[in-house]
């Protein structure tokens, strides 16, 4: 249903971005990844890659192939707000919601924040989902479901100081969280961060790794 949506919106407008969030550190390392993925070029906003898309089956290519992101988004709206978090929600009240969410469609928001502000990750959440829902009632007289557990359709936040990225999530949660990690250690080496450590260290992917000082044996 997403990429479905997603298609209307890439064929109805002239440019359309993706967004991926890296790791700190290894931004390079990322936006050569993605370049190397769908041969695309990245500017770096913080932890944030911004980069052009020929079609929306690129952004959940690089959502199951990419190993140093940790989210894939088809970016909505972005832009600086200064220390005024009504202006992010100026900004996403341009978005025309009506594409993405019907009558029988629940959604939710996600924000991760990194920085000094007035404001919580939670209430960010909370505010943008509120004003989605405020939206689509003015729009198309409903209010859609919310889904904290398994939404149709889930938006993303990044806040990065005074930068704020807005876009529909495409991976739904964080890819350096890998599932088949069983028990795992406070300690251990995050698969984003060890593919960067790798990558930079020039290791020859013709031959084998093993490393014993991952904590959770796998990585």
């Amino acid at each position: 249903q997403v990429r479905m949506k997603a298609e209307e919106v890439v064929g109805k407008n002239s440019e359309v971005l993706g967004a991926a969030l890296c790791e700190k550190g290894l931004e390079d390392i990322s936006a050569q990844e993605i370049e190397e993925l769908i041969g695309a070029k990245s500017t770096v906003c913080g932890d944030v890659l911004r980069f052009s898309l020929k079609n929306v089956d690129e952004l959940a290519f690089l959502s199951y192939r990419a190993q140093s992101l940790r989210r894939v988004m088809l970016m909505l709206c972005e832009g600086n707000f200064g220390n005024s978090f009504g202006y992010v929600l100026e900004e996403i009240k341009k978005v025309d919601f009506t594409r993405w969410l019907e009558k029988d469609k629940s959604f939710k928001v996600v924000c991760e924040r990194e920085g000094v502000h007035d404001f919580t990750s939670s209430s960010a959440a909370e505010s943008v989902g509120e004003l989605i829902a405020a939206l689509l009632t003015e729009k198309n007289g409903f209010a859609p479901h919310v889904d904290f557990d398994a939404p149709d359709v889930q938006f993303f936040l990044r806040v990065v100081g005074n930068y704020f990225v807005f876009g529909v999530d495409y991976t739904g949660f964080d890819l350096s969280k890998r599932e088949y990690r069983v028990f795992t250690h406070p300690a251990a080496l995050k698969g984003t961060v060890a593919y960067g450590v790798v990558r930079l260290a020039g290791f020859d992917p013709k031959k084998k790794m093993f490393c014993y000082f991952s904590k959770s044996y796998s990585i």
